[in-house]
């Protein structure tokens, strides 16, 4: 894989050459809790139905570490969680290529991880024609205010064919933080363009990311291409249909645990309970104030709680704070709250 315009710190996860066709539920998993502490091209103890690739100057490492649990759990809940993989690819990339694969065609195919970014000072520009989606940190920046936003690099329909584009969307990311990161590619095949074009979801958390990039519909087979907005599918980018999932791929520095690919569901094919609903604070902020988390879509997962300070720039105060259009006690004229 070739990226171009991309820093070379930032960790860029691709997935490659994948299909309608679905593999078994879990039909690789890899948690790294029995390998030894080395480099990962060269450490032993790793799930023998891949096989780790990368530069000479690869130097991604199997590390003692534990990713935070998110509230939907880990995509693998029965591992130890005591160690992971950190990633330094040293400008090139890292490859988990798999070896072997049980199919059938009833279900989704999913890739499921656990991922701490770094986040990317550039958009996304990758050359292999392979490459279905990729998900990476974006750093923004609004006049004076810098966010972190999760990017992906997709494509969307155009006058029979697709283009190929990158989408920032309103979800912040900390770079400091774990998070379980979900893609699903629909079993219900490509839509009827000149060139093919399936369907991706992506999870953060357990949540179903919603973009106006993105298009509409239950499954795939209900989606329309002529307008996106609102919607949950996101475009493949590959060139063309490929009938196995064939490689994930990595690019610069970060954290990952819990690797899986299956068929299905996967916040039940590993046991876990479905994912309870969450919610979300869509924010309106003016511009000379500023919140504790960023401009953009906060996601509080079911059962947890968050607190949110706003503050207003020099020489400002706050001249209204409303939740649900009611006015918040004391916040009209302070500095913060």
């Amino acid at each position: 894989m070739k990226y171009a315009d991309i820093a070379r710190g930032a960790l860029v996860l691709a997935l490659g050459m994948m299909t309608s066709t679905v593999l078994a539920q879990a039909s690789y998993s890899e948690a790294f809790e029995g390998a030894n502490l080395t480099n990962v091209l060269e450490a032993t103890g790793l799930s023998g139905s891949s096989a780790w690739k990368g530069g000479a100057d690869d130097i991604s490492a199997i590390v003692a570490g534990t990713p935070d649990k998110p509230v939907v759990g880990y995509p693998l809940p029965a591992a130890g969680h005591n160690k992971v993989l950190q990633l330094n690819t040293e400008g090139g990339t890292l490859t988990n290529e798999l070896t072997s694969a049980e199919y059938f065609t009833s279900a989704n195919v999913y890739v499921d991880s656990m991922v701490q970014f770094v986040p990317s000072e550039d958009l996304a520009t990758i050359d292999d024609e392979g490459v279905k989606v990729a998900v990476y940190a974006y750093i923004t920046e609004a006049g004076e205010t810098v966010s972190t936003n999760l990017a992906i690099y997709h494509a969307m329909a155009k006058d029979g064919g697709k283009f190929v584009t990158n989408t920032v969307t309103d979800l912040d990311i900390d770079a400091s933080k774990w998070y379980r990161l979900t893609i699903l590619l629909a079993n219900d095949g490509e839509k009827g363009l000149e060139t093919l074009l399936q369907g991706v979801q992506i999870y953060m958390n357990g949540v179903l990311l919603t973009n106006d990039n993105a298009y509409a519909g239950a499954t795939w087979e209900d989606v329309t291409l002529e307008n996106p907005g609102d919607g949950t599918w996101f475009g493949s980018a590959a060139a063309e249909d490929y009938d196995s999932i064939k490689y994930i791929q990595f690019r610069g520095t970060g954290f990952v645990d819990d690797l899986v690919v299956g068929g299905g569901t996967p916040f039940f094919s590993q046991g876990e309970p479905e994912p309870p609903a969450p919610y979300g604070i869509t924010q309106s902020i003016g511009s000379n104030g500023s919140g504790s988390e960023g401009p953009g879509l906060i996601i509080v997962p079911a059962g947890t709680t968050t607190s949110v300070t706003y503050s207003a720039a020099d020489f400002y105060v706050i001249n209204s704070l409303t939740t649900n259009t009611t006015p918040v006690s004391g916040a009209a004229g302070a500095k913060q709250a």
